[in-house]
């Protein structure tokens, strides 16, 4: 039995995952109040959610779980690092990833055969 088919594992990983967004979501627009100054505790706090979410995602081979996740954790470590000032439009594009990310949270039975590519594109565009 593979750890998908384990309803109890799945059932973890699920609210797990919607915690970690939430906590995402929130620091998101806590940070997005006050652009001009990075929390560094907050950020670091939504890079460790990411961090999370990918991995879990990993271990479950929940590929475009995994993948947006990827995208966030990057994002995140760039504006944990210094490298990167969010910026206004930023946020809507964070935003529409977590909520992709929630859809697809709830509909595991197909969420590898959704195209991602848009949020994927939204996201890498983000730091470029």
């Amino acid at each position: 039995m593979s750890q998908k088919d384990d309803k109890e594992i799945l059932s973890t990983f699920v609210a797990e995952v919607k915690e970690h967004l939430d906590e995402i979501e929130h620091g998101i627009l806590l940070l997005e109040r006050n652009l001009k100054q990075n929390d560094p505790d907050l950020v670091h706090k939504m890079f460790r959610a990411a961090h999370s979410i990918k991995a879990g995602a990993n271990l479950m081979e929940f590929k475009n779980i995994e993948a947006i996740a990827h995208l966030l954790e990057e994002i995140l470590q760039s504006i944990r690092l210094g490298h990167y000032q969010l910026a206004g439009e930023d946020v809507s594009h964070i935003l529409i990833g977590i909520d992709r990310l929630n859809e697809l949270i709830d509909n595991l039975h197909y969420c590898d055969l959704v195209n991602i590519n848009p949020v994927l594109n939204l996201l890498n565009s983000i730091t470029k």
